[in-house]
């Protein structure tokens, strides 16, 4: 097409040329036909041309990401049952007055009671984990008693030879002798204990710097961080996630000068890990597995969440988003087949909405730390999805979750928000649970079990 619509171009202009009047001949003459062919065959061309040229290339593609599903083995877990598209509905929470409030139903002894065990002389600190179980020492030592080392309790292999069989406990040493010299058990036990003492130099660390003394983060949702939700008359407690958030996605109004939002609650969305796989394979035709994993983590993943929920579920949405942000090809020779014509634009719903906010955070993120390949690994997606298809790239809702609206991201011991519930007495609690699992059964209901795997 682009070899007949250049033949034909020149013997119209050649024509042209030679006509003395030009193109300003009336009908009949050499120029004004020529002019007129040179017309239709612009016309020809757009019209059947380019979408000649779209389907071949789109065919080539579906060849060549299908090629690499299929050569490559794709046993990850996905989603079972039917592809859910919709977002799952915010729960309503009752916005509680202090950071822990005791629960109801109790007596006033019993109230009191739950009062005064969470009064503490003890300043706020981090704790670490409540209970370790040292279940390195227990082996070290079942290790050291079988084989006869010694040791608290520990007997001697002729003890042990006068209670068991001499074939048994000789096999019971090889193995024990086996684990004890095996390097995969050594450093699994050397990396847990190393672990434990990080986690312990790192809450000193976090309790000494003052991270529990920090402001909470700002949320776009509420005024001023996390502090009017403990305001009970507040007529606004049943307020839903993007209540307070503009039609043009800002809080001016509600924040007035105040610093922008630093977190949104929204419907967040992921992926499963056979869609991922999906993914890494069609990026890994063109680049490395090192730059498909960091456009999945940082670029594709924010850029899911920033589409409106209505498109949220078609990863399309989310390669158009990240192409957007950047601005549109001027020279069409240098960069033919990344133009941003081809692109499906997104509805109106896309205009308003917590989703705004991070929207507009990628678009900042992109102009000001986008890596050089990422217009192009989110071209390489987007022909990917046009031509195989969407079932192979779901994308699920995951409920409501918290956004990041910084663009550089939070640093590590920030202090996102406080831990806020109910308190409850041992038996009290146990008691809610027998009355919900009696209830279920009588019901026949089935658990409550989390949205998303």
């Amino acid at each position: 097409w682009d070899l007949f619509q250049r033949d034909v171009i020149e013997m119209c202009n050649a024509s042209i040329r030679r006509d003395p009047r030009g193109t300003s001949g009336g009908s009949g003459t050499l120029g004004h036909a020529a002019n007129k062919i040179k017309d239709v065959m612009m016309q020809i061309y757009n019209r059947a041309g380019k979408r000649h040229a779209a389907e071949m290339a789109l065919s080539d593609a579906y060849h060549k990401f299908s090629t690499a599903l299929e050569q490559s083995v794709n046993n990850e877990a996905a989603m079972q049952g039917n592809w859910r598209k919709v977002a799952f509905p915010e729960r309503k929470y009752e916005r509680l007055t202090s950071s822990s409030v005791v629960c109801a139903g109790l007596s006033a002894l019993d109230e009191r009671s739950a009062i005064y065990e969470l009064r503490t002389s003890l300043p706020d600190s981090f704790v670490g984990i409540s209970y370790v179980y040292d279940d390195i020492g227990e082996s070290e030592g079942w290790m050291k008693s079988v084989v006869g080392v010694g040791g608290k309790g520990g007997a001697t292999v002729g003890e042990k030879k006068e209670k068991k069989g001499i074939i048994e406990v000789e096999e019971e040493e090889r193995t024990t002798m086996a684990l004890a010299s095996d390097e995969g058990v050594v450093k699994a036990q050397v990396r847990t204990t190393m672990n434990a003492l990080l986690t312990a130099v790192q809450d000193r660390v976090m309790t000494q710097t003052g991270v529990l003394q920090s402001q909470e983060l700002r949320s776009a949702n509420w005024e001023d961080g996390d502090v009017r939700r403990r305001c009970a008359d507040d007529d606004k407690g049943q307020m839903q996630v993007g209540d307070l958030l503009t039609a043009n996605g800002t809080t001016s109004e509600i924040l007035g000068s105040a610093p922008p939002p630093e977190v949104a609650e929204q419907p967040v969305w992921g992926l499963d890990c056979y869609s991922r796989r999906n993914i890494s394979l069609c990026l890994e035709t063109e680049f490395t597995s090192a730059v498909a994993v960091e456009f999945i983590e940082k670029w594709l993943l924010p850029a899911i969440n920033s589409c409106p929920v209505d498109v949220a579920h078609d990863l399309s949405s989310a390669t158009s988003t990240i192409l957007e942000a950047f601005p549109p090809v001027s020279n069409p020779l240098v960069c033919e087949e990344q133009s941003l014509s081809s692109l499906a634009p997104l509805p109106m719903s896309s205009q308003s909405g917590s989703h705004v906010l991070l929207r507009n955070t990628l678009n900042e993120k992109i102009g000001t730390s986008g890596p050089p390949w990422l217009r192009a690994a989110a071209f390489q997606l987007h022909t990917a999805i046009k031509a195989i298809g969407l079932s192979h790239f779901r994308v699920h809702p995951k409920g409501h979750g918290s956004v990041v609206l910084k663009p550089e991201g939070l640093r590590a011991n920030t202090l996102v928000t406080y831990y806020r519930g109910e308190v409850y007495p041992p038996w009290r609690w146990g008691e809610k649970m027998d009355a919900i699992e009696k209830t279920q059964q009588r019901l026949c209901l089935r658990p409550n079990l989390p949205y998303f795997f």
